[in-house]
C-alpha cells in the first residue's frame, strides 16, 4: 500500500504466516514483527524506535483461559488485567512510569449490568483519587441510550 499526502509518500507492506496472521508490517523500511502463541493470541511485537536504529519489544501474557493478563514493554509491566467470575474485565492497572521504575498507576474499574453490558467505568489514580467516571444506560434491545461522564480533577 502506498499513501501519498502533502508531497510525502509512505510505503507499507505486509507479510502473513501460514495461518493468515499478520507476521510483519514494514513502513518506509522500518519493520514491526508479530509472534503468536498456540491459541493464536499475539504474544510478542517487536518494533523500531522513532530513530529506527533499535528495536523495542512488547510482550503479551495470557491466563489459563486465554484472557490477556499483562502487557510488558521492554520487560517492564505496563498494564495488567483482572477478571470477575463472569470472565469480564473487573479492573486494569495502567502503570504510568513503568519505563522509569515509578509505581504510579491509573486503575480502571468496570461495573456491569444484569445482562453483562458495561454500566460504569471509573478511573482512579493509584487506586484512590478519582479522576473520571462514566455511566452507561441501555434500552431494552441492549443499545446504549445515554452515557454520562464526570471529571474529578
Amino acid at each position: 500500500m502506498v499513501d501519498s499526502k502533502n508531497g510525502t509518500t509512505t510505503t507499507f507492506s505486509y507479510a502473513y504466516d501460514k495461518k493468515d496472521r499478520l507476521k510483519e508490517e514494514v513502513q518506509n523500511g522500518l519493520k514491526i514483527a508479530y509472534q503468536y502463541d498456540q491459541s493464536d493470541n499475539v504474544k510478542h511485537i517487536s518494533y523500531p524506535t522513532e530513530e529506527g536504529d533499535q528495536q523495542k519489544d512488547i510482550e503479551y501474557k495470557y491466563d489459563e483461559y486465554d484472557r490477556l493478563e499483562s502487557i510488558l514493554v521492554e520487560g517492564k509491566k505496563a498494564q495488567d488485567f483482572t477478571y470477575n467470575q463472569a470472565g469480564q474485565v473487573d479492573y486494569t492497572n495502567n502503570y504510568l512510569q513503568f519505563d522509569t521504575g515509578g509505581s504510579s498507576f491509573v486503575k480502571v474499574d468496570y461495573d456491569y449490568n444484569s445482562i453483562g453490558k458495561t454500566a460504569a467505568i471509573q478511573y482512579t489514580k493509584d487506586g484512590e483519587t478519582k479522576l473520571e467516571e462514566y455511566e452507561m444506560d441501555y434500552d431494552q434491545r441492549g443499545y446504549m441510550k445515554t452515557e454520562k461522564s464526570y471529571t474529578h480533577r
